[in-house]
Order: structure tokens, then C-alpha cells, then sequence
């Protein structure tokens, strides 16, 4: 004997328990020809038959959002964060923004006005205690709030727009003389392949009784030209 729970649902009936041996069992699952009784079960609302069931319906369909479609999704009242097209956009913005001609050519000329190499150990002080946090602290920010200068301090703190604003003019004249300078080392660049090199000689100006004298700005930059002694062992 085994006891089994068959829940039986007629409109408004509960759960009975029902004792059936396993012949009778056998005998309402399979019919005489061997097959299986289709009417086993017809009172069981989860075998119904009807059109309502998802048996008749056919397959199920789920909708799926696709991969695609996941990537484009944007919450509701969000606006849509800027994003650079590649990570070698971002790098050269970045390497662009944070080195410049000055550090080529103006860093040298500092560092030996202020003492040479004794200006080296304040400047990689500051360098490590402040240079570097502050354009590390710069790019968290707008990689964070994906916004420009402007916008991302707006979203920081109202009262911080100031910054964004400030960033935005420095740049802006920095870039007005940078242009003159890329248009000079534009034009040496061709000029080099000439013959003569156009800074082989100082150029000259007129002077006083039409005589041309050598620029005096050249002259004092312009290495002193070679004693004859050196090369002739005929001085007294």
C-alpha cells in the first residue's frame, strides 16, 4: 500500500487524501490498449484541457531584452553621459592637456636660473605632494561624472562652476600664444631641409652709414667664434 496526496480542485473543493494500491493507480493511468487514459486527471484544474491552458497555446514566448538594445538603455530622468571614442582618443587629450612646449623648453631654462640641479628636490616635493594628486583628483572626476569641465564642477558643487569656468578661459589663452609657437616650429621644421640652414649665420640689420651690423640679440646667444691661437702654434 502507498499513500498518496492527490489534490483534487472541483470549483470550491479542498485537498483530499486518498488511499489507492498500485494496480488501481495502474489501471487509471494506462488504458486496456496501452496507452495513456487522456481522461485521467479531468478534474484536476492543472490538467485542464481547455483552450485557456498554455498547453494549447502552443510554444511560450518570453521577451528578452537583447544585448544590444541593454546597451542602449538609459534610466528615465537620466541625461546621456559623454564618452570619449577610444582609449588612444583619451590618452592623447590627456599627454596633450598635461605636457606642453614648456615642459620641453622652459623647465631647463628654470632649472638653471633657480640653482640647477638643488631646484630638482622641491620641485619633485611639490611634484609628489600636490602636482600629481591634483590631475589625478581632475581626471576621477570627469571620468566619473563623464562631463566637461564646466558641467562636471556644476555637478560636484554649484558653488565649484567657478573652477570649470576658470579652466576653461586659462586654456583658452594658453592657447592663443601656443599657436604662434607650433607655427614657429612649424616653419623651422621646412626651412631645415634648405641649404644653408637659415641659423647658420645671425641675420643683420642696417646700421648707422649703411652698414649692416649682425642682430645684437644673436650676437650675445651665438657661441664666440674659435681662437686662431688653438689651431695655429704660430702665436707669440
Amino acid at each position: 500500500m502507498q499513500n498518496l496526496m492527490r489534490k483534487q480542485y472541483s470549483r470550491g473543493e479542498l485537498p483530499v487524501g486518498e488511499k489507492m494500491e498500485l494496480r488501481e493507480m495502474q489501471g487509471r493511468l494506462i488504458g486496456d490498449n496501452g496507452d495513456a487514459n487522456p481522461g485521467y486527471g479531468s478534474t484536476n484544474i492543472a490538467f485542464d484541457m481547455s483552450d485557456v491552458s498554455p498547453i494549447r497555446q502552443g510554444r511560450m514566448t518570453v521577451d528578452m531584452v537583447s544585448a544590444d538594445e541593454k546597451s542602449d538603455f538609459r534610466p528615465e530622468g537620466n541625461d546621456n553621459r559623454e564618452s570619449w571614442d577610444s582609449k588612444l582618443q583619451f590618452m592623447l587629450a590627456t599627454i596633450g592637456y598635461a605636457v606642453g612646449l614648456g615642459n620641453v623648453w622652459r623647465f631647463p631654462y628654470l632649472a638653471q636660473k633657480n640653482g640647477g640641479g638643488a631646484f630638482l628636490i622641491p620641485y619633485f616635493v611639490m611634484l609628489c605632494l600636490e602636482g600629481i594628486p591634483c590631475f589625478y583628483m581632475e581626471l576621477a572626476v570627469g571620468q566619473r561624472l563623464r562631463k566637461g569641465a564646466i558641467g562636471a564642477w556644476n555637478l560636484v558643487s554649484p558653488y565649484a562652476g567657478g573652477i570649470g569656468i576658470t579652466s576653461a578661459v586659462v586654456s583658452f589663452n594658453v592657447a592663443l600664444y601656443y599657436n604662434t609657437i607650433i607655427a614657429w616650429c612649424l616653419y623651422y621644421f621646412f626651412r631645415s631641409f634648405g641649404s644653408p640652414l637659415p641659423w647658420a649665420e645671425c641675420p643683420r640689420e642696417e646700421g648707422p652709414n649703411s652698414t649692416w651690423i649682425k642682430v645684437p640679440e644673436c650676437q650675445v646667444s651665438q657661441p664666440a667664434p674659435p681662437d686662431p691661437c688653438q689651431s695655429e702654434h704660430n702665436c707669440a
